[in-house]
């Protein structure tokens, strides 16, 4: 692997503005499938009905019942009414739900 990465970047090296401007792109549409894959993948794990948790902004802690799957996004609803559309990846299943939560979804899905 190393051995590969560094006769990429010999060759990068040699590269003009152009043809850098090309592997850029091509490098970033290469990123991006990655991504959706990864996405795409993550999102099977979950289902309507399944409480899940993630970290927002100041590191907050949301947890919340899952409304939607979509295919890029999961829209959850929290405690306080709140909707979030999170990436699957930034999610992760309560494996210990409080009661607050557990009678919420109770409510939700009866």
């Amino acid at each position: 692997m190393q051995d590969n990465l560094t006769k990429v970047l010999k060759l990068i090296n040699s590269l003009n503005k152009a043809q850098l401007l090309t592997l850029n792109k091509v490098i970033v549409t290469l990123i991006k499938q990655h991504q959706d894959t990864e996405i795409a993948e993550k999102s099977t794990e979950f289902r309507r009905g399944d409480i899940v948790s993630f970290v927002g902004d100041n590191n907050k802690k949301w947890v919340g019942v899952v409304l939607k799957v979509n295919l890029k996004s999961i829209q959850i609803i929290t405690l306080d009414s709140y909707k979030f559309n999170v990436s699957p990846t930034y999610l992760k299943i309560e494996d210990k739900p409080g009661k607050k939560i557990l009678d919420f979804k109770r409510i939700l899905f009866p």
